[in-house]
């Protein structure tokens, strides 16, 4: 009600405590009704216009929508959006984290339920089903049958949409095996498209799954991993495009658990033993990542083996005691044509390289990584003698509280000098970054004195820069028009470097 419509002795009533008069109270209630009135027309228009406002912006949406570039999208732009919607169709090998959690993620129901056009798109998309992930955990308020009817109903429908494609396999460990009579009709039916497989159990569960794929043919199969084994297997596998071979978490106590072994060009230990390298002798690509191995490896092998076309090895201590790979692997092993070599010790490694002969590192050696944060003077004068009998070396990678020492002896010496052409530091901790430039400066000049051409982009890694780490990386003065740049993360490979 507007102040103006109302007499002036209404208004003052309104600014007091005084009850009005008989006359006054009257003269309210005859001016009261068609307010009233008025006030309730008004709301019914509001929501008149307010339900009328709702329905002209939902046509409005609708209309745009109609016409979103979205629905002019190629088919081939829609598969391309969908591979990124489930990222795994991209991936390859059998680590962990290339597989999905579920057999079908909410990845795959967000892309089905937009439209019919996007459903018939994904469906016809043989890449997006190219995952299988088989025996996934019994829900509770489902029976076995259930469960394996759905179970069956998903490996039906990937083989169904992959098409011709490969298709990468994940049996999970779970509350309860899928084994059996099913599982084996599944692998006899569909095993001969299957490229990669991870099996995870106990040594039951390997057991059972083992006669399962012995008795049927996987032909495709170039990739397999087997995760969490603690003995040895009862069966001998045959599979004859077997290349890649990965051990996790797994402890191999027969020779004859593929055959041949000779025909593996890629292996991976990871927190296993590397007891049956001995049998690969056609490798070309190996990975050990573990901390003590078995007693097999405690004394040098007479003669050593030799394996010839082994080009990359990339070695990982796990263990913060005293035993190390590193020294028996080399001790057992000739390796003539290695090419890349990494060498990453923990920080609580209390081991030794003095005991690693020099002479027993291939002089064929192009680039190599040793990091340690737990090296001492002594080790890093034997890294030192490792780094200048690799006459091919052209790319280094030093990491660790060494690293400045280690630059600093390799900087009188011309033979490493001339060979080197790509530099790669990570620092001990920020604070040890002005150690780090003092001997880039040194390292950095004594080539420039020497004559010969900068290196390519040096990088140092920090895995945690703050503004004053930064300013002073950038500040290190590298002569000779050497460019330098500084890296907020963790190195992990080499540049034009075929690595796994």
């Amino acid at each position: 009600m507007a102040s103006n419509v109302l007499p002036g002795w209404l208004t003052q009533i309104f600014t007091t405590n005084d009850a009005p008069s008989p006359g006054q109270h009257q003269e309210i209630l005859n001016a009261l009704y068609p307010l009233r009135i008025q006030a309730t027309e008004l709301e019914d228009a509001i929501r008149t216009l307010s339900a009328l406002r709702d329905t002209t912006c939902n046509t409005v949406r609708l209309m745009e929508s109609a016409i979103h570039p979205i629905r002019l999208l190629p088919d081939d732009i829609l598969r391309e959006i969908f591979e990124h919607c489930v990222p795994w169709c991209r991936e390859d090998g059998t680590a962990r984290d290339t597989f999905p959690n579920e057999p079908f993620s909410a990845a795959y129901y967000n892309i089905f339920n937009v439209c019919r056009n996007w459903r018939a798109v994904a469906h016809a998309h043989p890449r997006l089903w190219t995952v299988l992930v088989i025996g996934p955990r019994f829900h509770r308020d489902q029976s076995y049958t259930s469960t394996m009817n759905r179970i069956q109903h998903t490996v039906e429908i990937t083989h169904a949409r992959a098409g011709s494609l490969p298709i990468r396999v994940h049996i999970p460990q779970s509350e309860k095996t899928i084994v059996g009579r099913e599982l084996l009709l599944m692998v006899q039916t569909y095993g001969k498209q299957w490229g990669c497989m991870r099996i995870e159990g106990t040594t039951e569960e390997y057991d059972v799954l083992v006669i399962l794929l012995n008795e049927s043919s996987l032909p495709s199969l170039h990739e397999l991993s087997l995760v969490g084994l603690s003995s040895g297997l009862s069966e001998t596998l045959h599979i004859p495009a077997l290349r890649h071979l990965r051990f996790e978490g797994a402890v191999q106590k027969t020779r004859n658990l593929f055959t041949p072994l000779s025909q593996i060009t890629r292996c991976e230990f990871i927190n296993s033993s590397p007891d049956s390298l001995a049998q690969m002798v056609n490798l070309e690509e190996l990975i050990i990542s573990c901390g003590r191995v078995s007693k097999n490896w405690r004394k040098p092998r007479e003669p050593p083996l030799v394996l010839p076309n082994l080009t990359f090895l990339r070695v990982t201590e796990i263990d913060g005691g005293r035993s190390t790979i590193i020294v028996p692997l080399f001790n057992h092993f000739r390796l003539p044509a290695l090419r890349t070599l990494y060498v990453h010790l923990p920080d609580t490694w209390r081991g030794s390289l003095i005991a690693l002969d020099p002479s027993l590192i291939p002089d064929s050696i192009a680039s190599l990584s040793i990091a340690s944060d737990s090296i001492d003077g002594e080790n890093a004068i034997r890294v030192t003698d490792f780094i200048r009998r690799s006459k091919h070396l052209h790319s280094l990678h030093v990491g660790g509280s060494q690293a400045p020492a280690i630059l600093e002896m390799l900087a009188t010496d011309l033979a490493v000098l001339s060979r080197l052409r790509n530099l790669y530091i990570t620092p001990f901790d920020p604070i040890s970054l002005h150690d780090t430039a003092h001997s880039l400066k040194a390292f950095t000049s004594a080539r420039m004195l020497a004559g010969y051409a900068p290196l390519g982009p040096l990088r140092v890694y920090m895995r945690a820069l703050n503004r004053q780490d930064d300013q002073a990386a950038l500040a290190i003065q590298c002569v000779g028009g050497q460019e330098l740049q500084v890296v907020d993360g963790k190195f992990d490979t080499f540049d034009n470097v075929p690595h796994i």
